[in-house]
């Protein structure tokens, strides 16, 4: 969303300048006990945000991700050069040290709206105490000096189901504003290209694209394969695209099943290509997802999604309209909503149609995105909100 955002202003002829720190200068052995501090408060990233600010005098400042190494200490950069921040909020790192909600494969709220110090003793995060205590230590000394409240001009959730969460969570709801992820340019695809594409490639077809990481869920997409695909449509294949800790796990749990591939990651227009060619897309998460990009470039592209009635799915998701819902974490249920969307591609066709007309009726059309994210920049500057 960064990159689709940025790319969104420039073609407007906006002035973008991108500021980044990769993960990849996380040193190993010793050298991460630095990044206990870093995360906590990073001089260096702090220097290099006024000094940029200094040269490119930015009307303001919209942060996606200070975690790990840009840290709050960023906020504190731009206010001193008197630059309004707005910061996107992806997930629920302000009260949660997994940023997910999400213990042992379930949704887990115990830390919302209080101190999260339970995470740190149960190892929330990477399973490690040491990592655990660094991200309680950036909350909790951030909260003590009003970082998150007072440095903060904006907050973006991305749907109204996460900006309830955000302010239970703490966050100052007079701060939060609801805007939610545009598709990449490139990936709409006219409904009726689609369909022709069908017709000449039907082959009935469950598609994946995502993290191969716990939170998404794929091992309940590979064990509902594996309770129905002898029942499916000969030649139904399952495809995973994507990367990520859990895939080698999940390879050897699909070992043996009848037409299931995993792709690995692939360029976008390789993804947008299999989005054309699927039945449908799942999306089968553990957790409260804020706004799959996956699920609105379906959208755009004709795809219907069968996804967990959980988190953003709820509101972004018209069961058996625009979409199928299925209980989070249920095998049965989701193999069953597969058998159906197979079984019958007519269906699933006419319900990625009616999901293709929201998406253009929506604000994740890039012309309306862009035109809402200036809209709140313009809170930003103004430091006003409208009424929620």
């Amino acid at each position: 969303m960064f990159e689709t955002e940025c790319a969104m202003l420039e073609n407007a002829g906006h002035s973008v300048t991108r500021f980044e720190i990769s993960n990849d200068e996380i040193p190993s052995g010793w050298g991460r006990c630095l990044c206990f501090f870093k995360t906590v408060w990073n001089r260096k990233a702090a220097r290099g945000i006024r000094d940029a600010i200094r040269r490119v005098k930015p009307d303001v400042a919209h942060f996606h991700n200070t975690f790990p190494l840009i840290s709050p200490a960023a906020y504190w950069a731009c206010a001193a050069e008197g630059v309004p921040v707005v910061q996107t909020l992806h997930n629920f790192r302000q009260c949660c040290l997994n940023a997910y909600l999400l213990r042992g494969g379930k949704v887990c709220e115990l830390c919302l709206g209080k101190n999260p110090w339970r995470g740190v003793f149960r190892r929330c995060y990477r399973a490690s105490f040491a990592q655990s205590l660094a991200v309680w230590t950036m909350l909790t000394v951030h909260r003590a000096l009003g970082t998150f409240r007072r440095k903060v001009s904006v907050y973006i959730a991305l749907t109204e189901f996460g900006r309830a969460k955000l302010i239970a969570a703490g966050l100052p709801a007079d701060k939060i504003v609801v805007k939610g992820n545009a598709v990449r340019a490139g990936a709409t695809v006219q409904t009726t290209g689609r369909t022709a594409l069908m017709t000449r490639h039907p082959t009935p077809t469950v598609l994946y694209v995502g993290r191969l990481s716990a939170e998404k869920g794929v091992d309940a997409l590979v064990a509902a394969w594996r309770l129905r695909h002898a029942d499916l449509p000969a030649g139904s294949r399952l495809v995973i695209v994507g990367d990520g800790p859990e895939r080698a796990a999940l390879e050897k749990s699909a070992a043996g099943l009848a037409g299931v591939t995993f792709a690995g990651a692939l360029p976008a227009a390789q993804v947008a290509d299999w989005m054309r060619r699927a039945t449908v897309l799942a999306s089968p998460s553990a957790w409260y997802e804020m706004f799959p990009m996956t699920l609105i470039e379906s959208a755009a592209a004709g795809l219907p999604v069968i996804a967990s009635n959980l988190g953003a799915f709820t509101e972004l998701v018209r069961d058996g309209e625009t979409g199928y819902l299925f209980p989070p974490g249920d095998v049965a249920a989701l193999a069953d909503a597969i058998t159906r969307a197979l079984a019958s591609p007519a269906a699933p066709r006419a319900v990625g149609e009616n999901a293709r007309r929201a998406y253009l009726a929506g604000e994740s059309v890039p012309e309306r995105n862009l035109a809402r994210l200036l809209e709140i920049y313009g809170f930003a500057t103004q430091n006003s909100l409208p009424t929620q």
